[in-house]
């Protein structure tokens, strides 16, 4: 005879055993944290060289990869709307300064004013966050209920996994892009 009084423990489950009911609960997110996770890696491949260029540059990209890589481990746990507005609010603010950084040039820094040239990796977290950010501004829209409407649990599990392996791929090709310039650096 059992003991009613007594609540029954939850059966536990590893971690590792969670992130799957992660992504199949929510793709959505789990696409919009790799989104920014792919940009945060890109920018702590780049933040030494920045560092190497002039200091502010360097905390900047360095603060900035930490908060796109603390920001998609939060955004997995809990996708809320302080976080969709942080999200939209600093990843637009990095394309525009980016953006002006290749059209015009930034006011600031060692070069005032010089344009720098697009390269691979730029180009791609640039990319990374734009989408984030428009991920973002349509999350709670009929955009992505229709698309969910037309995928079973299945397809969007391998549709995130395509798209985790995707962003993985371009990243570290952008990463081993920078590397010789690293090391000509040195």
């Amino acid at each position: 005879m059992t003991d009613s009084s007594q609540p029954m423990a939850a059966p536990r489950t590893s971690p590792s055993a969670a992130w799957p009911a992660v992504v199949g609960s929510r793709p959505g997110s789990t696409l919009l944290a790799i989104l920014s996770f792919g940009a945060a890696g890109i920018h702590f491949a780049v933040s030494p060289d920045h560092f190497a260029e002039w200091l502010p540059y360097g905390v900047a990209f360095a603060c900035l990869a930490w908060f796109q890589l603390s920001w998609s481990a939060a955004y997995l746990v809990g996708a809320t709307r302080r976080l969709r507005i942080a999200g939209v609010v600093v990843n637009t603010a990095v394309v525009a300064v980016w953006a002006w950084s290749r059209t015009i040039g930034l006011p600031i820094g060692p070069e005032p004013g010089a344009t720098e040239a697009v390269g691979f990796a730029d180009a791609l977290s640039s990319g990374l966050e734009a989408v984030l950010v428009l991920g973002l501004l349509t999350a709670h829209t009929q955009v992505p209920t229709r698309l969910a409407a037309g995928l079973a649990r299945q397809p969007a599990r391998w549709a995130v996994a395509l798209l985790a392996a995707l962003v993985v791929l371009a990243t570290v090709a952008a990463m081993a892009a920078l590397a010789p310039q690293a090391m000509s650096m040195g």
